[in-house]
């Protein structure tokens, strides 16, 4: 029997093409999944943690809500940070963002199908972010696993178009409702007692904070109880989301079945160039 490089190579790539599908396997649990700051590439940008928000939004109009999670305080004036899960047949996937990140107020957003101001009608989000006199647009889309953000420029409210622009896509009904977004798609808030209580893992929210405890630039105060102690003290009845059936799983699911089969596809690279190695010296 003859096995040559290119035999060799071709059952690599191909087993090494099965396995990195397996990297992709859908989460069921996107809570979780922002929970396990690690995996996150902002962590190091997060404030203390003490609960999030969360936004159930059909950016893409497929009838599955993408949800979009984000710490309280992570953000800044032109609105929270918002790591993006798109809703699959199977579960979720998590976004790659653009450059500068998913940026929205919760009060200040429209999703569904949009005319810009020069007259094309797209689907996506529309994020309005306020300044002196007016503000600036823009819009969030998804495209495949990223989400694609594209500025439509800037309304001045003395404009009466402009200003129409605005009532249509921000305005509520009045001024006790002024915001359409919060009546259209109101955040449900989680602190820490709550996500505690639905069985959720905050080591790594832990472990974070602890790491800022002894970080002298960290905001975070000195000897001050860990999120899970903190969640532990009290019981708050909620009735927004059900509890996570195996909230560890979820997290690391993806993670450690990633690594071993990186493992197994280096161990058999090694036994086919071995096994390629001695059969032509054989020859």
């Amino acid at each position: 029997m003859q096995v040559s490089r290119t035999s060799v190579l071709a059952v690599a790539v191909a087993f090494f093409a099965i396995s990195a599908r397996g990297t992709d396997d859908p989460l069921q649990d996107p809570i979780q999944d922002y929970l396990h700051l690690g995996d996150h590439d902002q962590a190091v940008e997060l404030p203390e943690f003490k609960g999030l928000s969360v936004l159930e939004l059909d950016v893409n109009g497929d009838g599955r809500p993408e949800m979009f999670i984000s710490a309280d305080g992570y953000g800044g004036r032109l609105g929270n940070i918002w790591t993006v899960y798109l809703a699959r047949e199977d579960g979720y996937e998590r976004l790659s963002s653009p450059s500068r990140d998913v940026i929205f107020r919760p009060d200040m957003f429209y999703v569904g199908e949009i005319e810009t101001l020069d007259g094309r009608k797209v689907q996506g989000l529309l994020a309005y972010h306020p300044g002196k006199g007016g503000g600036d647009l823009e819009i969030y889309q998804v495209a495949n696993d990223y989400m694609v953000k594209t500025p439509l420029g800037s309304l001045n409210l003395e404009n009466q178009g402009d200003r129409a622009f605005w009532d249509k896509y921000f305005a509520g009904p009045g001024d006790e409702q002024p915001h359409r977004s919060l009546i259209d798609h109101p955040p449900k808030h989680l602190t820490t007692k709550e996500l505690s209580e639905r069985g959720y893992d905050l080591s790594a929210v832990d472990q974070l904070n602890a790491t800022r405890e002894n970080d002298p630039k960290s905001p975070r105060t000195p000897h001050s109880p860990s999120t899970s102690a903190v969640a532990a003290a009290s019981a708050s009845p909620t009735e927004s989301f059900p509890k996570s059936p195996n909230p560890i799983r979820h997290s690391r699911q993806r993670t450690d079945g990633a690594q071993t089969r990186i493992w197994i596809v280096a161990i058999v690279i090694l036994v086919l160039g071995a096994t390629s190695l001695f059969l032509k010296k054989r020859r």
